[in-house]
């Protein structure tokens, strides 16, 4: 299934927020994510584990990028007219 399918059935949802924390580069595309969670120090590695591009393609939902750091292509997303989301829709599972 895709993403948009895997929430529309449920299958996944956005439940759990993940800190970014570090990025492994090779050959100038990332292939390994740093990533801080919130379950303790005593889970994982010290409180980190490590996550690919791959399972974050799967997975990630959403990302939260401070605005100075975007290109001018993704900033343009902002003049588009806004669109309400469905009160069913999956993606206001953490709202």
């Amino acid at each position: 299934m895709t993403k948009a399918q895997h929430m529309l059935n449920g299958e996944s949802a956005m439940t759990h927020p993940i800190v970014l924390t570090g990025v492994n580069v090779n050959n100038g595309n990332a292939t390994k994510w740093r990533v801080e969670n919130s379950w303790s120090k005593e889970r994982h590695e010290k409180g980190y584990l490590m996550m690919t591009t791959d399972w974050c393609k799967e997975f990630v939902v959403e990302v939260v990028v401070n605005k100075s750091l975007l290109s001018e292509e993704v900033l343009s997303v902002f003049q588009q007219e806004l669109q309400v989301l469905s009160i069913w829709d999956p993606i206001g599972t953490l709202a």
